[in-house]
């Protein structure tokens, strides 16, 4: 849905992921990508090092770059630290500050570097569930607009920008990807 992540460059220096989860998205783009390092933040890194079997960095490294794991929200992440390339896919809707979030996603991006960020949209949200059994509202409460997504990618120059994908139509939901330079 990246289109490959063909319009990043092939070095991306010092990469954050913002939470990254067991198994990370950052696995499948530096399968073309290089890298100088990678810190991932997750909240629940621990966790995941501890109890999933098959968590990407159980053993406390990333492949074999130097590796920085912070279990921690991404809130936390000290005011100094910037990253030639920041990493969200998939995950405001996890979160309890949207807003905080994409303020300090913005924040970490280096002058010249990269943001690659993917999020499900949704327009016509009213802040309700569906039903009582409303599974989606529960586990995903929080929710953005169209209108917020553009207010990010405004602060990039636009290197790639879809809201129609074949995985957005597979899951009939409105998104964005989009990868900007800062």
């Amino acid at each position: 849905s990246f289109n490959f992540y063909s319009n990043l460059p092939k070095h991306l220096g010092h990469v954050v992921e913002l939470g990254s989860g067991p198994f990370t998205q950052s696995k499948t783009i530096l399968k073309d990508h290089t890298a100088d390092s990678i810190t991932l933040v997750e909240p629940m890194a621990l966790h995941y090092m501890n109890t999933v079997e098959h968590c990407y960095y159980k053993k406390g490294q990333f492949g074999t770059l130097p590796t920085t794991i912070m279990s921690i929200p991404a809130e936390k992440i000290p005011d100094n630290m910037q990253f030639d390339t920041v990493i969200m896919i998939n995950v405001i809707e996890h979160v309890y500050d949207a807003f905080s979030i994409l303020k300090k996603a913005v924040e970490l991006v280096k002058p010249g570097g990269y943001f690659v960020w993917h999020e499900r949209l949704w327009n016509k949200y009213e802040g309700k569930a569906s039903s009582t059994n409303d599974r989606e509202f529960h586990l995903h409460p929080i929710r953005l607009k169209q209108v917020v997504a553009e207010t990010i990618i405004k602060l990039f120059d636009t290197l790639f920008v879809s809201y129609n994908t074949n995985e957005l139509r597979r899951l009939k939901t409105d998104g964005i990807y989009f990868i900007g330079k800062k």
